[in-house]
């Protein structure tokens, strides 16, 4: 089997060329949206398509306090793989309106890695998430399987609005989840407790989980992630005629922690009525 993957010397890239090189009988083929950076990297269409799937791990940023998939469906326009699977973060739906749009099998598969360790998270993962039409995803599975040969794996196969859904739903959790103990490390403040002591005594209840529950100096949320997938789900929830007003919550909040964010360029549309029904 001959894999593909498009933005190759990104996070997300980098980390699945690295999980498919250990694949056996999986040939990688790498190719990236800017010229490469290092010597005799393939930069080749012609060789992209000549594979049997291709894996899309391209950026899809926040423009106009949305996301934004241009890059993904310009690399979708042009692959003529047998099957893309869209790693890249994109709204509900997406998948499904490109592989109309476009008449190709596309399957969705969503990374659920962090940036200073992306290649540990990939090859370490505890779960495959796949969504789109039952051969296609069977297909891809047989790929993954192929680099997770000796993991303990789970496979979760589905329609591809619910795998989109649950990378936003993941990082939605996550991003509440530090504003929540942003917040009650200024109530310890405020009492003038340790917050140490009681975030210490606070995680020996297993239902809770140390990941995410450290305040950093900075405060909040931060990085290329987190912003851009709770901007994305509340503007396009909002399209949809319902306002996540505890979404809108974590965000305002967030904003009032980063400085960063503090600009209208990270204000979103509906903020004022929430702020008025709340």
């Amino acid at each position: 089997m001959k894999v593909a993957v498009i933005g190759s010397q990104g996070f997300v890239g980098g980390a699945t060329v690295e999980l498919f090189k250990r694949a056996k009988g999986v040939i990688v083929a790498e190719y990236d949206i800017k010229p490469p950076k290092k010597k005799n990297a393939p930069y080749s269409r012609e060789a992209v398509n000549q594979a049997d799937i291709a894996f899309v791990c391209v950026p899809t940023p926040t423009v106009k306090k949305k996301c934004d998939i241009s890059t993904v469906e310009e690399v979708v326009s042009w692959l003529d793989t047998k099957i893309i699977v869209i790693n890249s973060t994109v709204p509900v739906g997406t998948t499904e309106m490109l592989a109309a749009k476009y008449d190709k099998r596309i399957v969705h598969s969503p990374e659920f890695l962090r940036e200073k360790t992306n290649v540990d998270d990939v090859l370490n993962a505890n779960r495959v998430v796949l969504g789109g039409a039952q051969e296609d995803v069977e297909i891809v599975e047989k790929a993954y399987r192929a680099a997770y040969a000796d993991a303990s794996v789970q496979y979760v196969k589905t329609d591809s609005k619910t795998a989109e859904l649950c990378k936003y739903i993941t990082n939605c959790y996550l991003a509440a989840k530090v504003t929540f103990f942003n917040e009650m490390k200024a109530i310890s403040n405020s009492y003038g407790v340790d917050w140490d002591g009681v975030r210490q005594a606070v995680l020996l209840d297993p239902r809770i989980g140390e990941s995410h529950t450290e305040v950093t100096s900075e405060g909040g949320f931060g990085g290329s992630c987190l912003p851009k997938d709770i901007m994305a789900i509340i503007s396009s929830t909002e399209e949809k005629g319902y306002s996540p007003n505890f979404m809108h919550s974590v965000w305002e909040n967030n904003r009032k922690f980063r400085a960063e964010f503090d600009s209208d360029d990270y204000r979103l549309l509906g903020e004022e009525n929430y702020a008025e029904n709340t």
